[in-house]
């Protein structure tokens, strides 16, 4: 009966191991970190905040401008830059254009080549000022947080 019950002790322990490590890289992993916001309500312009607490850029939606204000943010930051963009549906025809945007951010040998990594996540944005103002709350609690620690 002895053997039994050490190899049923071991097991719950084994689990219970598992269980704790499982919930301590799920912490670690979230939140997901965002540099700068990006709303494209249409294709006429996009609000561009390049921190959580700054106003925003107001930009018109084509590649010279997005490279120019998106390297700006590449070469004042020593980091990989996460740009979240909020995808209006008067943007949705723009939305191969973001992704061009940040091949030739990352390839800019003016920025140092492609050793800077420059993640565009493109996210629906409908009705885009409601969804403006739920993305920047969520950033800002989340900024927040990371700073207290």
């Amino acid at each position: 009966m002895l053997p039994f019950l050490d190899i049923l002790f071991a097991t719950v322990a084994i689990f219970v191991v598992v269980m704790l490590v499982q919930r301590i890289v799920r912490v670690e992993a979230l939140p997901y970190r965002v540099d700068a916001l990006l709303v494209c309500p249409d294709s006429s312009g996009a609000r561009l905040y390049p921190s959580p607490h700054s106003e925003p850029t107001t930009i018109v939606v084509e590649r010279t401008e997005l490279v120019r204000a998106l390297g700006t943010l590449v070469a004042e930051r020593d980091i990989a830059l996460n740009v979240l963009v909020g995808i209006g549906a008067g943007c949705l025809d723009r939305l191969s254009l973001f992704e061009e945007v940040r091949i030739q951010l990352e390839t800019a040998s003016a920025l140092g080549g492609n050793q800077r990594l420059v993640r565009i996540v493109t996210i629906p944005a409908e009705p885009p000022k409601s969804i403006e103002a739920e993305l920047l709350a969520r950033w800002r609690s989340t900024d927040d947080v990371r700073n207290a620690r």
